[in-house]
């Protein structure tokens, strides 16, 4: 039987048509090598649709949503195989991903219909890197450094691999001081090693080689502005960065507008990719709106603060966040900070608060709201 035959091609659904149920697939073996994927031996020296409905069967399609910029890829899906990709024209694929694991809890708390829009089985075999299984390509001091995510180079490849959400929550459990000592990060490597299963998905991408580029100087035109008056001044970043979702993206107050992948093309100091960006802060934008000044005069125009995973600051300071982890989350907040802001009246988000923070606010006859 010829690889062809190893699944048999299903009629296209679409996103509002009836999912079918999946049929046991047989093993797959795919690597990537420095030639590009090979599926079962066959080299795919590009990852597209058609590629790899010659080899999967026709997928299930997930067109965009309209008006939805977070949404404009088209989602294409091997039910039967665990394989999933992410595609900006319907063709070329710029994301591969396969399911590795069944992660319950994860999978009820996501803000997408996890049915819907990931494939319904499991990837039915082994992934390896150059012919190396994940375990034995990855070394103890990069699955130290998990916390969400495992993220791997090979060559002009991204490897990305999730955390299933148990794992998550044990690592999560060592304090920070702890993951930064050797001894937590030793600690961090066995518990992935000795885990059945660490990942619920790894998800693959290539990058064209990068062209060495000339030296070249700063246009200054992300300088951070000279304050005029009186600044506010603010103890914890967090909260900070809320009241600049609200002025500068919200009002258009706060001048200039930051734009990441403009600040990146400036910058020159080191190449900075922004796409490169999923779960940490890139260092530079930190800084520059750690240091930036908000004029106090600003304050009064403060009403209302919402929080949610998609505002444009988030994705500034990680353009790939997927807004699930808690690093923005305001879990301390002075009364000074507070009391700089007199006509806040209403903060959306309770789940972004601590109970000290939500408890100060209330304290202030301010409303929080979920």
């Amino acid at each position: 039987m010829g690889i062809l035959n190893w699944f048999k091609p299903r009629a296209q659904a679409t996103e509002s048509a009836p999912i079918p149920i999946p049929v046991p697939a047989r093993p797959l073996d795919i690597d990537l090598g420095d030639e590009g994927l090979r599926i079962n031996g066959q080299l795919l020296p590009e990852i597209t649709r058609d590629a790899l409905a010659g080899l999967l069967g026709e997928p299930r399609i997930i067109p965009p949503k309209k008006g939805k910029p977070d949404d404009s890829k088209t989602l294409v899906i091997w039910d039967e195989a665990g394989i999933y990709g992410f595609s900006a024209d319907g063709q070329q694929i710029s994301e591969l991903a396969l399911r590795l694991a069944d992660d319950p809890k994860w999978q009820s708390s996501v803000k997408f219909d996890f049915q819907q829009m990931r494939p319904h089985a499991i990837f039915p075999g082994q992934f390896t890197v150059a012919g190396q299984p994940l375990m034995a390509l990855i070394s103890d001091d990069e699955l130290g450094e998990a916390y969400l995510f495992v993220e791997l180079k090979r060559g002009n490849w991204q490897i990305d691999l999730s955390l299933c959400e148990s794992v998550q929550a044990q690592i999560a459990a060592l304090s920070f001081g702890e993951r930064s000592q050797s001894a937590g990060r030793e600690k961090v490597a066995r518990l992935l090693r000795s885990s059945p299963a660490p990942f619920r998905d790894v998800e693959i991408s290539r990058k064209p080689a990068r062209k060495a580029k000339a030296a070249k100087a700063s246009s200054d035109k992300w300088k951070l502005p000279q304050p005029v008056g009186e600044q506010l001044v603010f103890e914890h970043l967090p909260f900070k960065l809320a009241v600049v979702q609200e002025l500068m993206y919200g009002q258009g107050l706060l001048k200039p507008e930051f734009d990441v992948h403009d600040f990146a093309r400036d910058f020159a100091a080191r190449e900075i990719d922004p796409d490169d960006y999923y779960d940490e802060m890139i260092p530079e934008v930190e800084a520059w709106f750690t240091a930036l000044p908000i004029a106090k005069s600003l304050a009064a125009h403060v009403q209302r603060l919402y929080f949610d995973g998609g505002n444009d600051i988030y994705l500034q300071l990680i353009p790939q966040w997927d807004g699930e982890d808690e690093q923005f989350n305001i879990t301390a907040l002075s009364p000074q900070e507070l009391a700089q802001f007199p006509m806040l009246r209403e903060v959306v988000g309770t789940h972004w608060l601590s109970e000290a923070a939500q408890q100060l606010l209330r304290e202030r006859g301010i409303a929080v709201l979920d």
